[in-house]
């Protein structure tokens, strides 16, 4: 997916606030253990960088294990082309229009296991905060300047 994003074929969405204020962190989708995956189904809210062209989308994941083991958070990747994937754009706001902002719906959207991106969400949540926390700095700073 990566040389697909680092030359625009595809924008690259993440699933938490859009005005880059302290909006909520994305609440994970719910994972059904099947043979040799997942099948994924939830809501994303406030998903920014929804491009025409194609997306990936970086999705947090609850999977819940049949076995006595306990349930894990984990990060994924998910096309937009996956069966079972929908956005809907928000049009309400002017920056909402501009991000390509709004909701993910996944309906068992199939996931195998050679495709989990991290399986210790906290290992990954750390930099993503991080990440976040710089990307709002920036912002903030290019809209002063203006």
């Amino acid at each position: 997916m990566l040389p697909e994003l680092l030359a625009g074929h595809r924008g690259g969405a993440v699933s938490w606030a859009p005005d880059f204020g302290l909006g909520p962190w994305p609440r994970p989708v719910q994972a059904e253990a099947l043979a040799r995956g997942w099948h994924l189904s939830g809501r994303l809210e406030q998903v920014v960088n929804l491009q025409w062209a194609g997306y990936v989308v970086l999705c947090p994941v609850w999977f819940m294990d049949e076995s006595e083991a306990p349930a894990r958070l984990a990060w994924t990747l998910l096309r937009s082309e996956e069966d079972g994937l929908h956005h809907t754009l928000d049009r309400s706001g002017q920056r909402a229009r501009q991000a390509a902002c709004g909701a993910v719906e996944l309906q068992h959207v199939y996931f195998r296991e050679d495709e989990l991106l991290h399986d210790h969400a906290d290992a990954l949540s750390t930099p993503l905060r991080l990440m976040d926390q710089a990307l709002r700095q920036a912002i903030l700073k290019t809209q002063l300047r203006r």
